[in-house]
């Protein structure tokens, strides 16, 4: 008898080995496949932010431009207007002083 609870005890001692062999191989292949799965997604959130990021600066710098644009074509306008009033102004000098002095 004490040798039949001897073997029983020396085969669950087996399987409870086993079992937990088995368990801790398992557990390690989950750990191994969530490590990929969060590696891959870090990567693709990686990816995306310099996606992102890149768009943001093709964006400020066509605004960047555009504002260049904008700034320099007010420039233009503004000299082109003070010289038309600068030479409206000396033609009215002119004709005033002409005209005070006989011209």
């Amino acid at each position: 008898m004490l040798g039949q609870v001897g073997r029983a005890g020396s085969n669950l001692q087996k399987q409870l080995g086993k079992a937990g062999s088995n368990l801790q191989t398992q557990i390690g292949r989950a750990g191994s496949n969530l490590q990929d799965r969060l590696g891959t997604a870090g990567s693709d959130i990686g990816d995306r932010l310099g996606t992102a990021g890149s768009d943001i600066g093709d964006r400020l710098g066509d605004a960047g431009t555009n504002l260049q644009d904008r700034v320099g074509d007010a420039g233009t306008n503004l000299q082109n207007q003070v010289g038309k009033a600068g030479s409206n102004l000396q033609k009215q000098v002119g004709k005033l002083v002409g005209g005070l002095l006989g011209f």
